[in-house]
């Protein structure tokens, strides 16, 4: 996504900063279409969100060999899973970040929910991330 973005001269700081981009989303959601199309209606991606950060071996999200805990994801973001299964239009995570020198702080941030329910990707089925669409 960091190539694309760069590709695009989208100027962005963070991986949160970038997933946070409504041309992150769109350029997923298109995505996330093409692949429905080839999936019989009963497992096809229906909502989905863009996490404010990637699975962290550190924060036990993950093994080392990247491998989900299960366990940990559902709880500590229980409420993201709880407001995709709800119809949400958007989710709120509570974040702790540890600074290097010990301090912790908790952000809140809302995360967009995206709603795959009746989206057709707009440039006929294309699978290339620097195509010409937007």
């Amino acid at each position: 996504m960091g190539a694309w973005a760069e590709h695009r001269r989208l100027g962005y700081t963070t991986y949160t900063d970038l997933a946070g981009k409504a041309e992150v989303r769109e350029l997923l959601s298109e995505e996330v279409g093409r692949a429905n199309e080839d999936l019989p209606g009963s497992v096809r991606v229906r909502r989905f969100v863009l996490l404010h950060k990637q699975f962290d071996p550190d924060d036990d999200e993950i093994t080392r060999t990247r491998k989900v805990r299960r366990g940990v994801i559902n709880e500590r973001y229980a409420a993201i899973i709880d407001a995709l299964v709800d119809g949400a239009a958007e989710a709120e995570i509570k974040s702790v970040v540890t600074y290097q020198d010990g301090s912790n702080v908790t952000r809140t941030m809302t995360l967009q929910i995206v709603n795959m329910d009746g989206f057709t990707p707009k440039d006929g089925g294309r699978r290339s991330l620097f195509g010409s669409h937007a």
